[in-house]
This record gives structure tokens, sequence and C-alpha cells, in this order.
């Protein structure tokens, strides 16, 4: 049984389907995205409970496809990857709510999945506590 289901859109075909297979040999349900028109076209028809997000994707910067995934589905878990880690990146994912940042190359290839993992257990826990409050 999946444990999750996670959209994911890289910057390039290799992160994707690296990717792909590391999240789905951990039981995840993993749709890929080639642009950011794809993942909007995906979050519009289907629920994910995972975006796994490049920041340099084709046709649009990833921190505003992040800002369009999250008012289509505010309680969608992020996780950024990027090649690129600087404060900023940091930063602009922190001013997000994003749940982690990846860089490449990977150190090991459970960092995806443990990652993925940490993401969706905060964000389970941020919901259950939010219902606690209500």
């Amino acid at each position: 049984m999946p444990q999750a289901n996670v959209l994911g859109v890289y910057g390039n075909p290799i992160d994707s389907r690296l990717c792909q297979l590391l999240l789905e040999q951990a039981s995840f349900q993993v749709t890929t995205a080639a642009n950011s028109g794809e993942v909007l076209a995906h979050l519009e028809d289907q629920a994910f409970d995972l975006l796994l997000v490049d920041v340099h994707i084709p046709n649009l910067d990833g921190f505003k496809l992040i800002d369009k995934a999250l008012h289509l589905q505010p309680k969608i878990a992020v996780l950024v990857i990027t090649g690129f880690g600087s404060v900023n990146t940091a930063l602009q994912a922190l001013q997000r709510g994003v749940a982690g940042l990846i860089l490449k190359p990977f150190e090991s290839g459970k960092q995806p999945v443990e990652a993925a993992r940490k993401a969706l257990l905060e964000s389970r826990q941020n919901r259950d506590a939010a219902r606690l409050q209500v």
C-alpha cells in the first residue's frame, strides 16, 4: 500500500527518474511532471500529499510554482530540491512554509526518501494540532 501520493517536477530527466525510482522503492505513489504546466494540471485533477519541486524548472520559477500549488492544494507538503543551495534559496523556501530543502547531488539514495517521510510526518502533525485547537 502506498505511503503517500507524491508529485515531482525536476530540472532534468535524470533527477526525475532517480527520485521516482527511490520513492517508489519506498512504497510512495509517484507522479512526475516535465514542467510547471503539467504540475498545475495534475494539482487541479488529483489530490497529492507531497510536492517535490526543483527550484529551476522549465516554464516557471520553482518558488512561483510553489505559491500556485499551495493556492490549489493548501494542505500539500512541499520539499524543494536544488543544486544551487544558498541562503537566499533557503529563506525563500522558509517564507513559503516549505518542509525541507534537499541539495543535489544527494549524499545518499536515502536522502529524498527520508526528507519525504519527515515532511509528510510534520504535515500530518500540523494538521492534527490544528484540529485539536478547533
